[in-house]
């Protein structure tokens, strides 16, 4: 684990953080600290409910994320693509 760490300012200046709670925003430090170089807690993946791509708004929302081992996350995200292309 590195013993520094950079934070995005587009993160930590966007009206959506700044609305968060104290706690959350905590949180999200707490945890960005803890994180390995791939972003992995102890193997754990954070993974968006909603595509972090597609659903701006919910990038940072805490209820839109949940955290995976590295399989489950891929299996994951292997079957919404196979949902995606007609193969579920």
């Amino acid at each position: 684990m590195a013993e520094r760490r950079m934070f995005a300012k587009t993160i930590i200046d966007s009206d959506a953080f700044l609305d968060m709670p104290s706690s959350t925003q905590a949180l999200y430090f707490h945890l960005v600290m803890r994180a390995n170089n791939k972003g992995e807690l102890n193997n754990a993946n954070a993974h968006h409910i909603k595509h972090f791509a597609t659903h701006i708004n919910l990038r940072y929302d805490l209820d839109n994320g949940i955290t995976l081992c590295p399989s489950c996350h891929k299996e994951v995200h292997q079957k919404e693509r196979d949902k995606t292309n007609g193969r579920s």
